[in-house]
């Protein structure tokens, strides 16, 4: 019940606003978007690849500590492996949460939240 509260909190509000993501990182331009949504006091939600966590562990570590929203974006970003199967779509999600939980030293957290690669494709 309190997620539907607040899934409802999050699109029916009086205030505008605008959500920021990014995606497929971190990225060596991480670092510096850090310091403008720090200079700019904004949040944003980093969709991140596990490969990438493993890479830039002490970057992922940064993106927490400063408040900012970490989600799972898969782990390789290789379509053909993450799609061959529905198994192979929750390997991706567990072993990017596995990298996550490592680089910031939390085994408890689990973002709950997954942004497939490659979005949606119609054929």
């Amino acid at each position: 019940m309190n997620g539907r509260k607040n899934i409802e909190n999050i699109y029916h509000s009086e205030t505008k606003r605008a959500f920021l993501t990014f995606d497929d990182g971190p990225s060596t331009v991480t670092p510096t978007i850090l310091e403008v949504l720090k200079q700019e006091n904004v949040k944003a939600s980093f969709f991140v690849l596990g490969s990438r966590v493993e890479a830039m562990p002490d970057t992922v570590k940064r993106i927490y500590e400063e408040g900012h929203y970490i989600a799972n974006h898969g782990y390789s970003h290789t379509y053909s492996a993450i799609y061959s199967s529905p198994q192979a779509v929750l390997d991706e999600y567990n072993k990017c949460n596995e990298a996550v939980k490592k680089a910031i030293g939390k085994q408890e957290y689990n973002s709950h939240l997954f942004r497939f690669p490659g979005g949606l494709v119609r054929r």
